[in-house]
């Protein structure tokens, strides 16, 4: 195998192992997290769930990057050698065996898996946007498009260019003030792509443990719905008539307890949003300031003990 390659094959490796060792830790410490998010806007949570689930594959693409600059490495690397060459350098991966052989292949068939999913749901969110626009009509409005089923539901569907679609069902019971609360409800997760985010997160967190993904993937979810059921609020006179009435269709409350629930959470939210503008700011700042500490302390362990970590596995 020849440098290059191999050194593109040693850095997915590399990448691959780091990332998932970063996430197994930040899965172990998610319910601290959700403590010290529990106190913030839903928008602040949503963001949080976001960065947290991305940060162990940025920061193990910043570690690799990091090694390549040899000249940094005397910060954060203890002086060792290899085979007679002593010094700060990038992790030493020889080629030495049919286990180096086995390792770099397991690492190049995770981040292929990894690549060729997300590929695949993006092909099918595209088919099945194609699917839908043949079976719908245009809404009274522009900004969605009618289903006709007895159904009562409204969801946002697509990734890149989001379309909203209403079932005819839902629409013959809503007033004209009660389908602009739905719309915006559902404008409000285009407008901030909350589906492509969605299967970001989702995938980010595939490395976690099962239960521990599925929390993660729950509490995004929750804060991005009563970030949505805030906007439509400020459209609809009586929130609460609104959220459990007219948008608690099927697909996003499913018995009165559920209902109940997310009427808790808006009106939370709304108490919230009350808050004064020095709170909103100390909030923002807290969130800043945290997960800047977070990666830092992250970065700074991951280069000390990722290089000895990943010279030792490519024995």
């Amino acid at each position: 195998m020849t440098d290059l390659p191999w050194a593109l094959a040693a850095g997915l490796f590399s990448w691959v192992v780091l990332t998932l060792l970063l996430s197994w830790l930040l899965a172990v410490c998610y319910p601290l997290l959700r403590r010290l998010l529990a106190p913030l806007p839903a928008g602040l949570r949503s963001n949080g769930n976001l960065i947290y689930s991305v940060l162990p594959s940025v920061l193990a693409l910043a570690v690799i990057a990091a090694y390549a600059q040899v000249g940094l490495g005397s910060t954060w690397l203890s002086y060792h050698c290899h085979q007679g060459v002593c010094g700060t350098h990038a992790p030493h991966m020889p080629l030495a065996s049919a286990q180096g052989y086995l390792a770099v292949g397991l690492g190049l068939l995770a981040f292929a898996l990894v690549a060729l999913g997300g590929f695949w749901q993006l092909r099918l969110s595209r088919n099945y946007l194609k699917t839908m626009r043949s079976f719908s009509d245009p809404g009274i409005k522009p900004n969605y498009r009618l289903v006709q089923t007895d159904n009562r539901l409204a969801w946002c569907a697509g990734f890149l260019r989001p379309q909203i679609y209403l079932s005819s069902g839902l629409q013959a019971e809503l007033s004209p003030s009660e389908l602009e609360a739905v719309l915006a409800h559902e404008q409000a997760h285009a407008l901030q792509y909350d589906n492509l985010r969605k299967l970001i997160l989702r995938w980010a967190s595939k490395p976690w443990p099962n239960g521990q993904a599925e929390r993660l993937q729950q509490d995004f979810n929750s804060a991005l719905e009563t970030r949505c059921d805030l906007v439509a609020a400020h459209l609809h006179g009586d929130s609460t008539r609104y959220l459990l009435q007219t948008y608690c269709a099927d697909s996003h409350c499913a018995d009165a307890q559920a209902q109940q629930d997310r009427a808790a959470q808006l009106q939370r939210e709304q108490q919230l949003a009350k808050a004064s503008t020095g709170q909103l700011w100390w909030w923002r700042l807290q969130f800043v300031m945290g997960f800047g500490v977070l990666a830092a302390l992250l970065l700074l362990a991951t280069l000390s003990l990722g290089h000895p970590l990943l010279e030792w596995l490519s024995r």
